[in-house]
């Protein structure tokens, strides 16, 4: 009788590391975390040999808490690694590490990005390409440690990969593979399938420095002795190649076919669907990712989002969250922007938040707060709609907005769509959906709809829909009064 196959995801975050272990009906037996000792330089730099040793006791545990027993039914089929996009770990011919993880939120990389988008926009004109790298970029951060780092970079440094590259490097001994994903912020074409050669030519980055580029989910090889014998598996594992948290999160969230939409709201606002068209925008505050199964994903993230949710008492949070509280639109007009500039769904740099028209009370101004979330969220499907000329179909949701139920419905209100909701939306999960869908079942699509199953949809109410209109329709006009959009 063969045995029931097991899927592990694992995601590297700024902040710890997770993994979870599932069946092919997403049915869970293991799912455990670590988080890292933070300083005040994690946002910059981390040690990647930290993630490692988290993720070799997260392995032991699960052995300790499943015990032996349970491989006389299951086996580990395959893994799945997702992490931040935009980190970069510089290796020596040994692949060892020579620095450390050059953080995607290291901001020391600002000049290098201009210098990166110049070079880029000068190569492709006006060919639809991604451009527009600011420091959270993977390439940028190779020239600030071309620059900062000669002597490392002539004598030492042998390669540079991305944060997933680097457990999968460990994993399997193969350091010179990586995915779509984590290759376009680092300057990889997705339609010619290469690394441009202003790379080499204008950056003088030496091409011997760049990894193989694979689909997302690609079989790698097979998991180390080393780590089968530590870890006490009775098999020897696939691992696949990795993909960034975000794309991650989209997958697990549900939304992989054309027309599906997923809406993150976290500390921001992060839209990302699948288009069977690239959607471009000169603008740059849309770009894509290349979908495993020939589409395309793409995805803009926006400034706004539930930071300003922090304003609020935590009796306030939960009073206004209150479902049996009015829905009704509020008297209140409140655009709930935490820092000054915004990117997507339009960019502006002069863009800032505030009450546009007074609250009645402070439950009145919190329930403007979730609304101006959600026009914005609107605003930006509008504007996908209009660029691609496809219609959103579905909008699954994801992220810490998620667990306000009084929120989902004012967003299918505004929105006038079902929103879907996935209980078991997170980046371990989308990496363990990854690890399926090149091992078990037939791509993406159908390691998705296996592993997710049913979800909750949130319908719009039509009464609702038509008063949530008028605010919204002040809203916009009050931001473009305001110089803020202007499209």
């Amino acid at each position: 009788m063969s045995k029931k196959k097991i899927f592990v995801g694992i995601d590297v975050g700024t902040q710890g590391i997770r993994m979870t272990w599932v069946d092919g009906k997403g049915n869970e037996y293991f799912s455990a975390g670590k988080t890292f000792n933070l300083s005040k330089e994690s946002r910059i730099k981390q040690d990647p040999e930290i993630w490692w040793n988290d993720l070799d006791k997260l392995f032991k545990e699960a052995y300790k808490e499943l015990g032996s027993s349970f491989f006389d039914d299951f086996e580990i089929e395959s893994m799945g690694v997702t992490s931040t996009s935009g980190t970069v770990i510089p290796l020596d011919k040994n692949n060892e590490v020579i620095y450390g993880a050059i953080m995607y939120s290291d901001p020391r990389s600002q000049e290098h990005s201009k210098i990166v988008s110049n070079s880029a926009r000068q190569y492709y004109g006006d060919l639809p390409r991604f451009t527009h790298f600011n420091s959270s970029c993977g390439l940028p951060k190779m020239l600030w440690f071309k620059d900062n780092f000669k002597e490392e970079y002539k004598t030492k440094l042998s390669r540079f990969i991305h944060a997933s590259d680097f457990i999968t490097g460990k994993m399997t001994g193969v350091f010179h593979v990586t995915d779509h994903s984590n290759a376009l912020k680092s300057g990889y074409d997705l339609h010619q399938e290469e690394w441009p050669d202003y790379i080499t030519r204008e950056l003088e980055l030496s091409s011997s420095f760049f990894p193989e580029v694979k689909p997302i989910g690609t079989v790698l090889g097979v998991l180390n002795t080393e780590w089968i014998d530590k870890w006490k598996l009775p098999n020897r594992p696939k691992v696949c190649v990795g993909l960034t948290d975000g794309c991650a999160s989209q997958i697990a969230a549900g939304a992989v076919e054309p027309g599906d939409w997923n809406t993150t709201i976290g500390t921001t606002l992060v839209l990302k669907g699948v288009t069977i068209n690239e959607i471009y925008d000169k603008a740059g505050s849309i770009y894509c990712h290349k979908h495993p199964e020939g589409y395309w994903m793409p995805g803009g993230a926006s400034n706004i989002g539930a930071d300003w949710v922090h304003d609020f008492t935590k009796e306030e949070i939960e009073e206004g969250s209150k479902f049996e509280s009015a829905v009704t639109p509020s008297s209140a007009i409140y655009y709930p922007l935490k820092v000054k500039g915004e990117r997507f769904p339009f960019i502006s740099s002069d863009a800032e938040g505030g009450v546009f028209k007074e609250a009645k009370n402070r439950g009145d101004l919190f329930q403007a707060g979730l609304e101006g979330v959600a026009y914005i969220e609107r605003y930006a499907y509008e504007k996908i709609e209009r660029i691609s000329g496809n219609k959103v179909e579905k909008i699954y949701s994801a992220g810490g907005g998620n667990k306000n139920k009084k929120w989902l419905q004012i967003r299918a209100n505004v929105l006038n769509k079902v929103v879907l909701k996935s209980e078991k939306a997170s980046g371990a999960i989308g990496a363990a959906i990854v690890a399926a869908s090149h091992t078990y079942e037939k791509g993406i699509t159908e390691a998705a709809k296996g592993l997710l199953g049913e979800m909750e949809a949130i319908f719009p109410d039509a009464e609702l829909v038509k008063k949530f209109e008028n605010n919204y329709q002040k809203f916009i006009n009050l931001l473009k009064e305001k110089g803020y959009i202007n499209e």
